[in-house]
């Protein structure tokens, strides 16, 4: 789908909980910069809320009803990787949605946090 003629996707950021449950913590809509389809800030991307983006293409009272589908999609994919890669405790999932509102898994970003202490 796109917003004014250009690409985006959503970024879920999914995290474990303290109860080491994954919980989908975050979510921003990207939209690609106009002479590219990649959706990433650094390749001109904007950062936009999934509201903006989804509201032509979802009915309003069905807007937390489609952010918990992909809420649940990105918890999903987490969880799998996260049993591929036990030491994984955050993950960005990046997911595309079609015209018909399928969720597409387009990448997932390990990320780790690394706390320095005596530095």
């Amino acid at each position: 789908m796109t917003h004014q003629g250009r690409r985006f996707d959503i970024r879920v950021m999914v995290q474990k909980n303290p109860k080491k449950q994954w919980e989908a913590t975050g979510m921003i809509g990207r939209v690609a910069h106009p002479a590219k389809i990649v959706t990433n800030y650094h390749s001109g991307g904007k950062p936009t809320g999934i509201r903006t983006l989804l509201r032509p293409y979802v009915k309003n009272k069905g807007l937390p009803e489609y952010t918990n589908i992909l809420a649940r999609v990105g918890t999903t994919a987490a969880a799998v990787l996260g049993h591929a890669y036990p030491g994984v405790n955050m993950v960005g999932a990046d997911i595309g949605v079609d015209r018909g509102l399928k969720p597409w898994i387009i990448e997932l970003t390990r990320t780790r946090i690394l706390i320095f202490s005596g530095i």
